[in-house]
């Protein structure tokens, strides 16, 4: 008898217990990508002190002469890539780490950071990079960074484009002009067997800025500053900024009633080495050690 109820006892907890629970994947794979095309280059916005020498308050004034060929033409394509992971449903669900909107979602940036991500922060960018004529410049002091502010919503299951929020980045390198003293003439820099676009021989990198706003239909340079070989002048010195126009491979938040997820959630691309959840009026996220 005993072992009879020996065997119906092992059974009986055997039944009770539930089955052991697959792993939940903290992370997806995810690709961020905007594809757009030039609409404005230096062509359209250089701007220059005059080629006499003159007072570094020089006024700047457009650019009407000729210059090279630059790397790309208006109507040219530009694309900028990234390769994430971001987090699943199970990390949002987990109130402990956050807390949702009003509307049960989730809004948070997800941010490139040369720092190691936090344990309570799964998501980190695998690569991202900008095609030409920007490039990144990870060097020691002048890393580029790049933010972008996305929604995720539980009930698709899907992310989205925060309406409220935007894309930025610092410390990108652009193919840009030099003026070259010697001859009163512009040169290309920046490229592969090009002059360096510092001009002189200084430790002061030419980087610039990239940013989207709420539209997301732009992303656009801040200056790109343009040096000469003569560091004692300013005579020809200025910058030119570029835009690019197009659209990034996610919807904007609420643009579409009925959202449909990307299969997998693989049309889905990310930037950041690491998620930051923020606070915001409209849409707050509370984030708990």
């Amino acid at each position: 008898m005993s072992a009879i109820r020996f065997a119906f006892t092992a059974a009986a907890l055997a039944a009770a217990s539930p089955a052991l629970a697959e792993p939940v994947s903290a992370t997806r794979e995810i690709t961020i990508k905007f594809t757009g095309e030039l609409f404005e280059g230096p062509e359209q916005t250089l701007m220059v002190r005059g080629l006499e020498a003159g007072p570094p308050e020089a006024p700047l004034e457009p650019f009407a002469g000729d210059l090279p060929d630059y790397t790309l033409a208006v109507g040219d394509t530009f694309t900028f890539t990234i390769e994430a992971n971001l987090p699943t449903g199970a990390f949002f669900a987990d109130t402990n780490l956050a807390v949702p909107n009003a509307d049960g979602t989730f809004n948070y940036t997800l941010s490139l950071d040369p720092s190691p991500s936090t344990n309570f922060n799964p998501g980190f960018v695998r690569t991202f990079a900008p095609s030409e004529p920007l490039s990144v410049t990870n060097n020691t002091g002048s890393f580029t960074t790049l933010e972008l502010d996305l929604i995720y919503d539980p009930a698709t299951d899907s992310y989205a484009l925060d309406p409220l929020g935007g894309f930025s980045g610092v410390n990108y390198a652009a193919t840009g002009y030099v003026f070259d003293a010697a001859t009163q003439q512009y040169v290309l820099c920046g490229t592969s067997g090009a002059i360096d676009c510092r001009g002189s021989p200084s430790p002061d990198l030419v980087t610039t800025t990239l940013a989207s706003t709420t539209d997301y239909q732009f992303l656009r340079t801040g200056g790109i500053r343009v040096n000469s070989t003569d560091p004692t002048s300013v005579a020809g010195t200025g910058g030119f900024s570029l835009s690019f126009f197009g659209g990034w491979n996610l919807p904007i938040y609420g643009s579409n009633p009925t959202p449909v997820p990307a299969p997998g959630m693989l049309l889905l691309f990310g930037l950041g080495a690491g998620l930051v959840l923020r606070q915001r009026s409209r849409k707050s996220v509370e984030m708990r050690g």
